[in-house]
């Protein structure tokens, strides 16, 4: 037999639309957006982590000045026991434009370093190229459009992406990946070879014999230092085979030898010319030649062959015979010049590096991984917010519905329906509409919100296509969670209300403690403002109820206003708390002449607390009375700068401990003092402190601060330079990431306060419909019933958003320490404009006033009827 019940269920949700309709839409909100998030976040993740072994990605690569031959190619496979890739490539300008586009080979391609197709087909023809995706889209191009490089127009295929370039770093060593003004390419290896670039950088991958994970650091190091060692021996190997095939060619060696001695005579402090007797002549002849075939021939001929060929000529002698000395004392211009022509030849012929890179330090490949799930802190941050709200809503929603039905259950109980049966009916309507919006929410999870997340991280990252994958961690926090949340709170407010007698329900007396008599109000205040505090008095647990969900939907607006801001204002203080103007990386400890350009040394260590995610310290060893870091280091101890301070809550005489990411060496500092320097998560400490901490020659340094350029300092000896733009490049793309992410957060926290306050306020008006029933027979107008109850209720919403201000911006910095710092990397300070809650408040009193129009129409539809009905 049916239950009768069931057939007031249409009804019910009928009469009731409005609170069923909210409930609906906090769901269908929460598990759209975070599902869709959270699987676009975990399919992305899976697949850039399975794509190092299905698209083969390198173990590192390094480039070399020239072409290698096959005999140096394949002595580094059999002795490093790696595969090798020949990865040419060239950079050329667009034409017209500021960006650079860096152009592969379709074949190398294809085997490692695998590309992916997003749309399109890959080139078939010398004139078709195949471009990054993301380069495309921030350049506004599409498949068949043209490009034109190096005045060559090139039709664009395929959008593609690849691996070893997930995220566009141009060069390793720069400090923020710019995909507007750089991308990567593919050419067929007919139309790279015919496009004649006089860029080409001979790049070759390496791949080992086994599969390393992509984010074991220690091993991949212990990997990159063995082949550098191989690859070091094979190439000094390969340099001497070279110059003794060169010297074993007579006139060869004769030319070398010229250049040599003309160079050495040049370089005498007297005059060797005056000395014209043959018995003279004879004994130079003599002592040169020694001289130059032993330690001083083999420093002139490392003057030729470059940094480090003393190692690659150890062992070779060079053999003069008297012709060769005649010939040098008695050579023309014209003969040193052909000379030296040949000694340029054979250099160039020995192919040097100019770069080795293992993955693990390539960020173009690593940076992905290691940022991918940083907006994850931020996107379960708020799943916890709509969580609490949801919560509160289901209580006070299931308080209502008791309240209003509470004649209809004490007559149900009086007509012998038992408390089972009752629970189980009023339980029945609310599960459903929590049901029906986890299957939508999940569809709208797995389908439309995905892409539009998915989007949010292919604008960051140059991706592979992707399948969706199953999502357990979203099922849970976004459909299983909430479900439960409403199941208990139901569950236990009709158990607890149902040990009510029949009676009490039927009178609607449904509290536990006494009637109390309201308190008399002065009658010389005039009647109607008398009836709004009456309206106020009794209902301050609503309004309280009221307060609290104004503030949670305050704190979910000023989250989702503040960010946008916030990375302004962090940029501003990035260059206001800058060290110099340029900060110089250098190699081989260059010297300058340049006044004012001071000396530091440092290096890179990660955080390795489990409570935090992994982070990357900038430790410097700072100069005596440095004109730079002008605050002083204690000795023995360090200065930590205010990020780091205020991330991780150090102090003066705390001691905090870093991780060599590279090994399991622990370097242990000692808080001195703070530093003002918002750049980047760092310690200072004095040189002497770091040359004994890290334990480096004295003569070494890492680069120099500077305010002015180095222009006495080769190229070849500058790694990077940190200029002012370079500093403000992770400010922009930050803003450029999260963008688009912070408008949906502010569009679903504006939605919130709607939602919020409507149901609220829908409840204040239902508890209070018998008053406005017995208003309207007295003869009051809708209008003026509204300036009695809305009216009251507005004043309680203006002062809510004002008070609510300084509670957010307690939990706001509450959720900056305790949550977010612990869950991201890098630090951005807490810095919030006054303006973001003057606009949270403007926010808030327009919702209010959408919400305040809605319920006079409810109070407009209140029959007088209502105030006949005896529940006494």
């Amino acid at each position: 037999m049916k239950n009768p019940l069931n057939k007031r269920l249409p009804r019910e949700l009928k009469g009731d639309i409005g609170k069923y309709l909210v409930i609906f839409l906090f769901l269908l909100m929460l598990i759209s957006l975070v599902s869709g998030f959270l699987v676009a976040d975990g399919s992305l993740a899976k697949t850039y982590r399975e794509d190092f072994s299905r698209r083969n990605v390198e173990d590192g690569h390094f480039v070399l000045d020239g072409e290698a031959d096959g005999e140096l190619l394949g002595e580094l496979e059999e002795k490093g026991n790696i595969t090798v890739y020949d990865l040419r490539y060239f950079d050329e300008e667009m034409d017209g434009e500021t960006a650079t586009v860096r152009v592969y080979k379709l074949s190398a391609r294809e085997v490692v370093n695998i590309y992916g197709v997003h749309e399109g087909r890959m080139p078939e023809a010398d004139d078709e190229i195949a471009i990054d995706r993301m380069f495309a889209d921030n350049r506004g191009i599409s498949v068949g459009d043209e490009l034109t490089l190096h005045a060559r127009t090139l039709k664009v295929t395929a959008l593609i992406s690849l691996p070893d370039y997930s995220c566009l770093f141009e060069n390793n060593s720069d400090m923020m990946f710019d995909a507007m003004n750089f991308g990567v390419a593919v050419m067929t290896d007919e139309g790279f070879e015919a496009f004649g670039s006089n860029h080409i950088k001979y790049s070759y991958a390496w791949c080992y014999p086994v599969e390393l994970e992509w984010d074991d650091n220690v091993t991949s190091k212990k990997y990159s230092d063995e082949f550098l060692d191989v690859f070091s021996d094979v190439l000094s190997d390969y340099y001497k085979e070279k110059v003794r095939q060169a010297l074993t060619d007579e006139e060869t060696k004769s030319d070398i030898f010229l250049a040599m001695f003309r160079e050495y005579m040049e370089e005498a402090e007297e005059d060797l010319s005056k000395y014209n007797s043959p018995l003279f002549y004879g004994v130079v002849a003599d002592t040169l030649t020694k001289e130059l075939s032993g330690e001083e021939g083999k420093s002139m001929m490392a003057e030729y062959f470059g940094e480090g060929s003393d190692q690659i000529l150890e062992g070779i002698e060079l053999e003069i015979s008297a012709q060769d000395v005649d010939r040098a004392f008695n050579a023309s211009d014209d003969e040193v010049e052909e000379a030296n022509a040949i000694i340029t030849d054979l250099m160039d012929s020995l192919v040097k590096p100019t770069d080795y890179l293992p993955r693990y330090q390539n960020r173009a490949i690593t940076f992905t991984g290691e940022d991918m799930g940083g907006d994850r802190a931020t996107i379960i941050m708020f799943d916890y917010l709509v969580t609490i709200v949801l919560a509160f809503i289901f209580a006070v929603t299931t308080a209502g519905t008791i309240a209003a039905e509470a004649g209809v259950i004490g007559t149900l109980r009086a007509s012998g329906y038992t408390k089972a049966e009752l629970l189980r009916h009023y339980m029945i309507l609310p599960m459903a509409v929590v049901f029906v919006a986890a299957v939508i929410g999940n569809i709208l999870g797995y389908t439309f919100f995905e892409r539009m997340m998915a989007a949010l991280y292919m604008h960051s990252y140059s991706l592979a296509p992707y399948d969706i994958c199953l999502n357990a961690e979203a099922f849970i926090l976004t459909t299983v969670v909430p479900i439960v949340i409403m199941f208990v709170i139901n569950l236990v407010m009709l158990i607890d209300k149902l040990r009510l007698s029949p009676l009490r329900f039927i009178r609607h007396d449904l509290s536990r403690r006494g009637r109390k008599k309201a308190f008399r109000l002065n009658t010389k205040i005039p009647i109607m403002i008398r009836f709004r505090l009456r309206v106020l008095f009794q209902n301050i647990p609503n309004y309280i109820v009221l307060f609290l969900g104004i503030f949670l939907g305050g704190v979910l607006v000023t989250f989702s206003l503040m960010m946008l801001p916030l990375m302004e204002s962090y940029g501003e203080k990035v260059l206001e708390t800058k060290i110099c103007k340029y900060q110089y990386y250098t190699i081989d400890n260059p010297e300058t002449s340049v006044s004012g350009a001071e000396k530091f040394l440092a290096t890179s260590l990660k955080t390795y607390d489990e409570n935090y995610k992994l982070d990357e310290v900038s430790v410097f060893g700072i100069w005596p009375e440095s004109a730079y870091v002008k605050q002083e280091i204690p000795e023995g101890q360090v200065l930590v700068n205010n990020g780091l301070a205020s991330k991780f809550n150090l102090h003066v005489g705390d001691t905090y401990k870093l991780k060599d990411p590279y090994s399991n060496t622990y370097y242990e500092f000692t808080v001195g003092g703070v530093y003002t320097y918002d750049a980047a998560l760092s310690i200072f400490m004095n040189r002497d402190d770091y040359l004994d901490m890290f334990n480096e020659p004295s003569e070494n340094f890492t680069g120099y601060f500077s305010d002015e350029e180095l222009t006495d300092v080769a190229d070849e000896n500058i790694y990077t330079v940190i200029t002012e733009e370079d500093l403000l490049k992770l400010t922009t793309q930050i803003k450029i990431s999260m963008g688009n992410f912070m408008y949906i957060l502010e569009f679903f926290g504006v939605a919130m306060f709607l939602l919020i306050m409507y149901i609220l306020s829908k409840q204040i008006i239902e508890k209070n419909a018998k008053s406005i029933s017995i208003t309207k027979i007295l003869g009051y107008t809708g209008q003026e019933i509204g300036g009695l109850y809305i009216v009251a209720t507005s004043a309680v919403v203006i002062l809510s958003l004002l008070v609510t201000v300084p509670l957010t911006d307690i939990a706001m910095r509450a959720i900056f320490s305790g949550y977010l710092y612990k869950r991201m990397s890098g630090y951005f300070p807490f810095i919030i404009s006054p303006w973001i809650y003057v606009e949270m408040i403007a926010l808030g009193v327009v919702s209010y006033g959408v919400v305040a129009m809605l319920q006079m129409r409810k109070i407009n539809r209140i029959p007088k009827a209502d105030a006949l009905k005896n529940v006494e």
